[in-house]
C-alpha cells in the first residue's frame, strides 16, 4: 500500500459574503490534503479560532472584514491561504404604513413607508397585489422616495396598502394599513308618513339617514327652532299642532359637512262616522 504524502491544496470557504447585524454565521474550510490538514482562522490578521468549521457570535458592524483560513499540513509543514471578506449591513428590524392626516376625500394624503434598517427599494401592493400606477384608475396616485400620495383620495382609494422594503436578504412586507376615506354626507333622507289621521296612531316616527363616513350626528328642527330630539330618530305626537314641517339636519364629525333635509307631516282629523240606516226587509 502506498501513500503519497501531499497537500494542503488550495482551501475552499464555504458561507455567506453578506450578513445582517445581530445574525450568526458559519464558515466551513477545506482543503486536500493526505494526512488531513489542521485549519486555523483569523479575522484581520488575529487569530480567532481552530478547526474547519469557524461560527461567528451575534455580528455587529465592527465584524466587517476579512477572514482567513489557513490549512496546514504537519507532516509536509506546508500551508495554504485562503481568504473571504464578510460585509455586515443594518437588519432590517420595522417596516410600518403611516399616514401624514386623516384621510378625507378630496384632501391631499400621503402615506409614508417607515423602515428601520437598510434598505435598498420601496414598493407598494394594494389589497395584496402590486400596486400599478400605469393607467388611468390611479392617475391621481405618484410615488416618490418612500411615499405614496394621493392628490386628491377619494372613497375609490380605499383598500389595505402594504410597503415592501428589500435589501440583500429579500423583501420584508409592512403589515396591513387599512385606508378609509371619510366622506360625505353627500345626501340625505328621511323616512315616515306624510299624512296622519288623529286616532289612528300615537306616535309619527320619522327616520333621518344619511350617506357618510363615518356615521353622521343628527338633530331636527323646525321653523329654524331646534328640538330637544338628537339622533336619527324622532317620535312627533299626532296632533294638528304638530303638523308642521320638519327638517333633519346631518353632520359628519370629521369632514364638518352639514346637510338637511326636509318632511312635511300632515295631521288630520278622524273621519265622520257614517249615520246608521235602518234596513227593511
Amino acid at each position: 500500500m502506498l501513500t503519497v504524502i501531499d497537500g494542503p491544496m488550495q482551501p475552499v470557504i464555504a458561507g455567506a459574503p453578506i450578513a445582517e447585524r445581530e445574525q450568526r454565521v458559519t464558515f466551513n474550510c477545506s482543503s486536500s490534503s493526505q494526512p488531513l490538514s489542521q485549519f486555523s482562522w483569523f479575522f484581520n490578521g488575529s487569530q480567532v479560532a481552530t478547526g474547519s468549521v469557524y461560527e461567528t457570535g451575534p455580528l455587529t458592524l465592527a465584524s466587517h472584514g476579512e477572514y482567513t483560513c489557513v490549512a496546514f499540513n504537519n507532516v509536509t509543514v506546508r500551508n495554504s491561504t485562503v481568504s473571504k471578506m464578510l460585509t455586515i449591513i443594518e437588519a432590517i428590524t420595522s417596516v410600518m404604513v403611516k399616514r401624514n392626516k386623516l384621510p378625507i376625500a378630496s384632501d391631499n394624503l400621503t402615506l409614508t413607508c417607515e423602515v428601520t434598517g437598510r434598505y435598498d427599494t420601496i414598493d407598494w401592493m394594494k389589497d395584496n397585489r402590486s400596486l400599478v400606477l400605469n393607467n388611468n384608475l390611479n392617475s391621481d396616485i405618484t410615488i416618490s422616495n418612500n411615499s405614496l400620495h394621493f392628490s386628491p383620495v377619494k372613497v375609490s382609494n380605499d383598500g389595505n396598502y402594504q410597503c415592501v422594503a428589500t435589501n440583500l436578504f429579500g423583501p420584508h412586507i409592512s403589515p396591513k394599513y387599512q385606508l378609509l376615506v371619510n366622506y360625505g354626507p353627500l345626501s340625505v333622507n328621511i323616512s315616515g308618513p306624510g299624512l296622519v289621521v288623529i286616532g289612528s296612531v300615537i306616535n309619527a316616527n320619522l327616520k333621518c339617514s344619511a350617506d357618510s363616513r363615518p356615521t353622521s350626528e343628527y338633530w331636527w328642527k323646525y321653523i329654524n327652532k331646534s328640538l330637544p330630539a338628537t339622533g336619527p330618530l324622532m317620535a312627533v305626537g299626532i296632533s294638528l299642532k304638530n303638523a308642521r314641517i320638519y327638517t333633519c339636519v346631518a353632520k359628519n364629525p370629521l369632514t364638518n359637512i352639514s346637510m338637511s333635509k326636509t318632511i312635511s307631516l300632515d295631521v288630520t282629523g278622524p273621519s265622520p262616522v257614517p249615520p246608521f240606516q235602518s234596513r227593511v226587509v
